[in-house]
C-alpha cells in the first residue's frame, strides 16, 4: 500500500478509492489525488490522471525511467 507525506513528516495511508497520482496543487507538501480511480493502468488513476500515465508511456525510455525513479522516492 502506498504512502503519502501530506504534511509534518506525517505519512498518510492511500485511500483505496481515490486515485493514486501525487499531487500539490501549488502547496509546499503532496497529497493523494481525491478523484475516484478507475481508469488507466490496473484502474488505479482517475480519467484526468490516467491521461498522463499514457503520456508518459510515449516518453523516451531514459525520460520514463526518471519519472518512475521520481515516483517511487
Amino acid at each position: 500500500m502506498r504512502t503519502y507525506l501530506p504534511v509534518f513528516g506525517v505519512r498518510v495511508e492511500e485511500d483505496p478509492v481515490c486515485c493514486v497520482a501525487e499531487i500539490s496543487e501549488g502547496n509546499v507538501y503532496a497529497h493523494q489525488c481525491s478523484r475516484k480511480r478507475g481508469h488507466g493502468p490496473d484502474g488505479l488513476y482517475c480519467k484526468q490522471h490516467a491521461k498522463m500515465e499514457e503520456e508518459v508511456k510515449g516518453e523516451d525510455t531514459q525520460t520514463a525511467g526518471w519519472i518512475d525513479v521520481i515516483r517511487k522516492m
